[in-house]
């Protein structure tokens, strides 16, 4: 069973007391959405701010379609997880074989559902090379680690509402990653958050989703150091073509 997302935080806190970081603010894309999360709303005495980029959202949330939009081979990966443990872990490592053996220029082929079009001619070059390598260096020790993100459909041992540092959520409705869904429900139930719900950005422009994020987490860090909250406020920015 994996831990749940909640227990990232006690990494964090290990690797900052390690490093002698007592401020911070942080940010995570995808599946990296939830851990963000759970360290601003456990760490609130180490986390500053904090920006959540194409997040998921909490599995069985009332309100929520988990899976509308969403790609088909991340559907039945989850489903397959949520109905057959061993059969899912067994799918896990024949996918990590595949994956490493996998070239750049098959990267897009080997995740077809998971991709608009604008994705798919994005997923090539330095992008693709990028991707590429990053995710056979993750998977290199094993699979574990990759195993261990179906916590994301389990408790994730933290309350949102519990969140009182400044949050920046972005979100593209073109994401088949990670529906838009899942961002309109954050952005409603997070306090304070700021969120930017972006009709045209998706996974593969990963300038559009990062850009913002360094200026206004340096401007949290400036205009709040010290303080481990702020009142509560809430923006949400919608983009409009």
């Amino acid at each position: 069973m994996p831990p749940p997302v909640g227990c990232g935080s006690s990494a964090t806190t290990t690797i900052c007391a390690e490093l002698g970081i007592d401020r911070l603010a942080t940010w995570g894309i995808s599946g990296g959405g939830p851990h963000v999360l759970a360290c601003a709303a456990l760490l609130p005495d180490l986390v500053t701010a904090a920006a959540s980029l194409a997040s998921l959202a909490p599995y069985g949330a009332e309100g929520l379609d988990y899976f509308a939009g969403m790609g088909q081979d991340n559907v039945d990966d989850t489903r397959l997880f949520l109905t057959d443990e061993a059969a899912a872990r067994v799918k896990t490592d024949k996918d990590r074989e595949e994956l490493l053996a996998t070239s750049p220029e098959d990267a897009a082929k080997a995740i077809e559902s998971l991709l608009t079009p604008t994705d798919a001619a994005a997923l090539r070059g330095e992008l693709a090379e990028y991707l590429t390598s990053s995710s056979q260096d993750g998977l290199a020790p094993g699979s574990q680690g990759w195993w261990d993100d179906n916590c994301m459909v389990r408790p994730w041992g933290f309350d949102l509402s519990g969140i009182t540092v400044p949050v920046l959520l972005l979100h593209g409705k073109q994401d088949m990653f990670v529906p838009f869904g899942h961002g309109e429900w954050l952005a409603a139930h997070i306090p304070g958050v700021e969120g930017r719900l972006l009709p045209r950005c998706m996974p593969g422009c990963q300038n559009t989703y990062s850009a913002p994020v360094s200026p206004c987490l340096k401007e949290a860090l400036d205009r709040k150091w010290g303080s481990p909250s702020l009142p509560p406020h809430r923006k949400t920015i919608r983009s409009r073509s």
